[in-house]
C-alpha cells in the first residue's frame, strides 16, 4: 500500500509541474510574444503561415483523423 500512495504523490507532483509550465508558457507568450494588431493578423497570421502549412491545417480540418492520417489495417479493434 506504500508503494502505491507513494506513486500517486508523484502522479500529482507531476501534473502540477505540467499545469505550471503550460500556464508559464502561455503568460510568457501574453507579455513577449509578438503582438496581433488586427483581426486579420490573428485570423491569418498575416503571411507568416506557408500557405503548405495552411491547406494542411484546412485539409486536417475538413477531413477525420482517420481520413487524414491514414486508416488503421486493424481498425476492427
Amino acid at each position: 500500500m506504500g508503494s502505491s500512495s507513494t506513486n500517486m504523490v508523484w502522479d500529482y507532483i507531476v501534473f502540477a509541474v505540467f499545469i505550471l509550465g503550460c500556464s508559464m508558457i502561455a503568460i510568457y507568450s501574453k507579455f513577449a510574444g509578438p503582438k496581433e494588431r488586427t483581426k486579420a493578423d490573428y485570423v491569418f497570421a498575416t503571411g507568416s503561415v506557408s500557405m503548405a502549412a495552411m491547406m494542411m491545417s484546412i485539409a486536417r480540418g475538413t477531413l477525420g483523423v482517420r481520413s487524414f492520417l491514414g486508416e488503421s489495417t486493424l481498425s476492427f479493434l
